[in-house]
C-alpha cells in the first residue's frame, strides 16, 4: 500500500512506526519512485559539493583565521627547532 501520509495509515500499523521512528537510534527513511530517486540522486550530488565546506567551517573556530594558523605553526616549528639545538647543545 502506499500512504500519502501518516493520517491514512492504519491505526496499528501507525502505533508501530510511531514507536521505530520516536527512538534515539532511528534514522531518516525515504521511499520513493523513479522520478523521486532521480531527484533524490540529484540533491546528494549537490549536497556533497557543499557538504564538505560546510563541514569544515564548523570544525574550525572562527577566531582561527588562515594567518593566525601559520603564525601559530610557525612558533611550535621553532620551538622544537629550539628544543632539539638545546637537546643537542647541552651534549
Amino acid at each position: 500500500m502506499v500512504y500519502r501520509s501518516v493520517e491514512e495509515i492504519p491505526p496499528s500499523l501507525r502505533t508501530k512506526l510511531l514507536k521505530s521512528t520516536n527512538n534515539p537510534n532511528s534514522r531518516t527513511i525515504l521511499i520513493a519512485d523513479r522520478r523521486g530517486r532521480k531527484e533524490i540522486a540529484q540533491a546528494m550530488r549537490q549536497l556533497s559539493r557543499v557538504a564538505p565546506h560546510r563541514a569544515s567551517d564548523q570544525s574550525v573556530p572562527s577566531w582561527l583565521t588562515p594567518t593566525r594558523k601559520k603564525a601559530i605553526i610557525t612558533v611550535v616549528l621553532s620551538l622544537a627547532v629550539a628544543l632539539v639545538a638545546i637537546l643537542f647543545a647541552h651534549r
